[in-house]
């Protein structure tokens, strides 16, 4: 069972409940050429088996990542900063964070949104917490692959 694997790599104790697997991060490696996606476990059956947020197809890759509460703000840090020096004129940005990165933040709950609030200054924002997004992760002779992924900090400027 994968609580043992993680247990024998001292990531977790099989006897923590699967909120402590919820954030750490995987990296799916679909095999088919297309970029690796995040993942989360979102629980653990009865007999310690995980439960994960999206499909895990038989013969994928999937890789421990790390990601803490200093990756979670570091990465929508610079990734707001990015898009609001890309864009002039902005009326708003619309903003969804994957809800495992709130867990990362433990106790700092408020964390990401009050880093939010002092990078936008007086630009309007709706930013709300979400249970996984999809987007495509590259397209090929005009046909986008679509992926459901986890961990993940959406930005939309208008």
């Amino acid at each position: 069972p994968v609580m043992e694997y993680v247990e024998s790599l001292g990531l977790a104790k099989a006897s923590e409940t699967s909120y402590a697997m919820t954030s750490l991060p995987f990296m799916l490696d679909f095999g088919d050429g297309t970029p690796p996606v995040a993942k989360v476990f979102i629980g653990l059956t009865p007999e310690k088996h995980a439960i994960c947020a999206g499909e895990m197809p038989e013969g994928a890759t999937l890789y421990i990542g790390v990601f803490d509460k200093e990756d979670a703000l570091l990465t929508t840090g610079n990734a707001l900063k990015e898009a609001l020096s890309e864009n002039e004129n902005i009326s708003g940005v619309l903003m969804y964070s994957c809800v495992s990165r709130s867990m990362t933040l433990a106790s700092d709950q408020l964390g990401e949104i009050n880093m939010i609030q002092e990078i936008a200054g007086d630009v309007p924002f709706l930013m709300a917490y979400s249970g996984g997004e999809i987007c495509p992760t590259q397209v090929s002779g005009g046909v986008a692959t679509n992926r459901f992924h986890n961990n993940s900090f959406i930005i939309c400027v208008y």
